[in-house]
């Protein structure tokens, strides 16, 4: 039924019903006014009709203000399967439910698996970085000792040591330090020592930190009880930072020796780059045994060279062969500089002294010549050469760098050599299967001759090219033999023959069986 917006019916249709006889011939005007009595409510549900409980359903129209009635018996709304299908639709819920709820649970195993893979592994990093923490100055240690020391073979262990230490500004030089301490008693100064001063370690070294302590902490080495020597880096003017660190000192040695009765006497080598620190750690060492009450702090500038010694440290010499093996020229170079300031400029050493200076440069070339072993036909000449420099009567200091610096052509060379073959063995192990592999197609491919080649490949490898090849294309086919998977004939093409007479007869001259007898074994 259908009324306009003044309670007018405006049309009406029927459908049959249960009790279809008892409102067939139902008037809508009727209806209509039976609906907008007083005793029937319009938003009501039920109501009463002609001795029927009947249900209405009402919506208003917001188009043309028209009101739309739904009436039917109650009979035919609630249906007999109301609650069935309420069951039904309760029962799908929960098993989307549970189905949702399934496949959260399925899809969040990995995600918590994961999520504990990480907590692990965050575990692990973070234990690690402990250790590392922990392991810190012992590393600091270790790399600080190579540096005084010099015992840094190529320039990228250099720069890895550089960044660690956090030293990374090109613009940096450094000092070295060399610090000794004594007590009272030791320097015959009795009336302030005190007996309560057991730690004497860890005074020295907050004291040190406090006056040497930089952004990335303190450059400390310690190689024996009572020295302490430290890495001092700056940015500036040389002799500027000198004064700083002589200002430093004297007032370090003065809060020990008022407070714990500590003398603390330090030497300094030269300004240096990072690469020469073991040269300013060796003057700054030396300079340390001229220091004495009056003289608290020595720098190396200061000292009076004794002209009736020659300068040539035992690091000196393991220096001068470590660079030469290394094949560093530049090093090699600095080395000579420093030798002949040292003997020649600064100590103006007599003749005799200068041919006992130069004996031991000789002895010192002669210990890196003879690390020289299996040296190549082309370098044999160079060789050649060396050993006949060594034996010249006359040897001056001009000749020793001569000498040194064709070492070190020498050891680059085989360095080189080395460098060449273990790329030829890359591309062996890469092409061995292609038939046409030979001593001149690896000559053609690296532009080397096949004699230079052969020679190089026997003194490296310790066996003839042919060899290797002809073992490497034989364990690759006894290997293919056991799995199984492809005939004879197969085989020994994929391994790079081209006859198979040939390859069975290979194949037997290197494992006495023939290769059908190791297949059906």
């Amino acid at each position: 039924l259908v009324l306009d917006e003044n309670g007018e019916p405006v049309f009406y249709f029927l459908e049959g019903s249960a009790d279809r006889n008892n409102i067939e011939e139902t008037d809508y005007s009727t209806l209509a006014s039976a609906l907008s009595s007083p005793d029937v409510s319009p938003v009501s549900e039920e109501f009463e009709y002609n001795g029927i409980d009947m249900h209405i359903t009402r919506v208003e129209s917001d188009f043309n203000g028209w009101t739309y009635y739904l009436v039917q018996p109650v009979s035919l709304f609630a249906t007999p399967y109301q609650g069935l299908f309420i069951l039904i639709i309760v029962a799908a819920l929960c098993v989307c439910l549970l189905l949702i709820i399934w496949l959260v649970k399925k899809s969040m195993h990995p995600i918590v698996q994961l999520d504990s893979e990480l907590q692990e592994t965050i575990t692990d990093r973070n234990q690690l970085q402990e250790a590392l923490d922990s392991a810190k100055p012992i590393i600091y240690h270790n790399y600080l000792k190579q540096l005084m020391s010099g015992n840094i073979s190529t320039p990228d262990e250099l720069e890895y040591i550089r960044s660690f230490l956090h030293l990374e500004n090109p613009d940096l030089q450094y000092y070295v330090m060399y610090g000794i301490i004594y007590e009272n008693e030791l320097m015959g100064d009795t009336e302030n020592t005190d007996p309560e001063n057991e730690n004497q370690d860890e005074i020295v070294r907050i004291a040190l930190s406090e006056y040497f302590s930089y952004e990335s902490g303190l450059y400390l080495f310690s190689p024996k009880d009572r020295v302490y020597d430290l890495l001092l880096p700056f940015a500036g003017e040389a002799d500027s930072e000198l004064i700083s660190i002589q200002e430093r000192v004297l007032k370090l040695h003065s809060e020990l020796l008022e407070e714990h009765s500590i003398w603390f006497f330090a030497g300094v080598g030269r300004a240096c780059s990072l690469s020469n620190v073991w040269e300013s750690y060796q003057q700054a060492k030396e300079v340390s045994g001229y220091t004495a009450k009056n003289y608290i702090f020595l720098p190396y500038e200061m000292l009076k060279k004794d002209s009736r010694a020659y300068y040539y440290p035992v690091e000196f010499s393991t220096r001068l062969i470590q660079s030469i093996t290394t094949g560093s020229k530049s090093q090699v170079n600095e080395l000579f500089s420093l030798i002949h300031q040292e003997n020649i400029e600064e100590r103006a050493l007599s003749i005799h002294l200068l041919n006992f200076l130069i004996s031991d440069i000789r002895n010192t070339l002669l210990k890196a010549r003879f690390a020289v072993a299996n040296v190549s036909a082309e370098n044999e000449e160079l060789l050649a050469n060396i050993d006949s420099l060594l034996n010249t009567e006359n040897m001056n200091f001009r000749l020793c760098h001569d000498i040194a610096i064709k070492l070190c052509d020498l050891f680059r060379r085989k360095t080189e050599e080395n460098s060449l073959i273990d790329t030829i063995v890359d591309y062996i192990r890469t092409n061995f299967r292609n038939p046409s592999l030979c001593l001149n197609k690896i000559s053609d491919e690296f532009g080397i001759s096949e004699s230079y080649f052969s020679h190089m490949f026997k003194e490296t490898m310790n066996i003839n090219f042919s060899v290797y090849l002809e073992d490497m294309r034989l364990n690759e086919a006894a290997r293919l033999i056991k799995e199984g998977n492809s005939n004879l004939t197969e085989i020994s093409e994929e391994v790079g023959y081209n006859n198979i007479t040939s390859f069975r007869r290979a194949f037997k001259k290197k494992f006495g069986v023939t290769p059908s007898a190791m297949a059906s074994s």
